[in-house]
C-alpha cells in the first residue's frame, strides 16, 4: 500500500525533525502515548534516505534547522535575547512566574505552527478541517495490526480526545482544535484523556498507580521528586503533572535559578543570566529547556 499523508504521519515527521534538530539527547514523550504513536518507520518515514541524509519530508516541517554545531553552545547573546522576551513588565529581571507564562505562550504558538505547516499537505484536512470520521478512519489504518480488543480501547480513547478537542462541538477540527488533539499538553481536557490512557497502558497490575518499573525511563531522583506523597508510586495526579510538561519545566527552573540567581531574590536579571552562560551548557539541568526556547522558539 502506498504511503498516504495522514495527520498522524505528517505530525510525526514534524516532531522527528524538531527533536532531531534540537539534539537534546533525550527521548521525547509522544503526545499520543505509546499505543497511539507507532514508530515512524511503520508509516514509511525512515530516519535516513538512501544517501544517509534526513528525508525531505522532515526538513520542510516547522522548526527544522540543520544542526551544524553552531547551535550547540548557548551564548551570552542568546540568553540576553531570551531574557528580553521573558521580561514581561520590562523591569530588567524575570521571575519564575514570568518564565512559566512565556513558556506557556510560546508552546501554544509553536504547537499551532507545527500543525499549520503541514495542514494543507494532509489529504483529510485539505477542506479546512478534520472530521471525526476522517480521524477514526486514519486511526484504523494506523492501528491495523492491533487485535480487535486492543483497537476498541484505542478507538474509545481517540474518540474521547477528539470530542475534548472539538471546542465548538461541530464534529470536525480546525487548525487550533487539531493542535490540541495532537498536543494534549496544550489543552486541559484533552490532557485528562491522554493521562488516563497513559495510566491504562503502563499500569500492569491495574491498581491505579505506577511503581518505578511500570513508569519506565525516569532517573531514581526524578521519580522520587515526582512522587509528591512519597508512597513509592506515581498517582494519576502525579502522572498528570509529568505529562503536562510542568515537571520537566520546574526541574529546569530549579537548576536555572540555582545557577543564575546569585543574590537569591527569586528573580534573574539580564546580567545574572548572561553571566551564567558558561554554566548553562550541555549537561546542565536547564540546558534542554533553554535550547528549546532559544533554538526552537527563536522566531516567536
Amino acid at each position: 500500500m502506498a504511503f498516504r499523508c495522514t495527520v498522524l504521519a505528517l505530525f510525526l515527521a514534524a516532531l522527528i525533525a524538531t527533536t532531531h534538530a534540537l539534539d537534546v539527547g533525550k527521548k521525547q514523550d509522544a503526545p499520543l502515548g505509546s499505543e497511539d504513536n507507532p514508530h515512524p518507520e511503520d508509516h514509511g518515514l525512515d530516519d535516513l534516505d538512501e544517501e544517509g541524509q534526513e528525508p525531505e519530508e522532515t526538513k520542510h516541517s516547522f522548526g527544522y534547522y540543520e544542526d551544524t554545531g553552531e547551535h550547540d553552545k548557548i551564548t551570552k547573546q542568546h540568553l540576553q535575547n531570551l531574557h528580553k522576551k521573558m521580561d514581561a513588565d520590562g523591569n530588567g529581571k524575570v521571575s519564575r512566574e514570568e518564565i512559566v507564562a512565556h513558556h506557556e505562550k510560546t508552546s501554544q504558538e509553536v504547537g499551532y505552527k507545527e500543525i499549520e505547516s503541514i495542514f494543507d499537505e494532509i489529504e483529510s484536512t485539505q477542506d479546512g478541517s478534520l472530521s471525526l470520521e476522517e480521524h477514526m478512519s486514519e486511526m484504523k489504518e494506523v492501528h491495523a495490526a492491533e487485535s480487535p480488543e486492543n483497537y476498541k480501547v484505542i478507538e474509545q480513547t481517540e474518540l474521547a480526545k477528539f470530542k475534548a478537542a472539538d471546542a465548538d462541538g461541530d464534529g470536525k477540527l480546525d487548525k487550533k482544535e487539531l493542535t490540541h488533539l495532537m498536543r494534549p499538553e496544550l489543552h486541559p481536557e484533552v490532557l485528562k484523556v491522554h493521562v488516563k490512557d497513559v495510566m491504562r497502558q503502563k499500569d500492569d497490575d491495574n491498581n491505579g498507580k505506577l511503581h518505578k518499573e511500570e513508569f519506565g525511563d525516569l532517573e531514581h531522583e526524578d521519580f522520587k521528586k515526582l512522587d509528591a506523597d512519597n508512597d513509592g508510586h506515581i498517582s494519576l495526579e502525579e502522572l498528570h503533572h509529568y505529562e503536562s510538561g510542568k515537571f520537566k519545566l520546574h526541574n529546569a527552573l530549579d537548576s536555572l535559578f540555582e545557577s543564575a540567581d546569585k543574590d537569591g531574590d527569586k528573580h534573574v536579571t539580564i546580567e545574572e543570566l548572561a553571566a551564567a552562560a558558561d554554566k548553562l551548557q550541555d549537561g546542565h539541568g536547564a540546558y534542554d529547556q533553554l535550547s528549546e526556547w532559544i533554538f526552537h522558539h527563536e522566531d516567536l
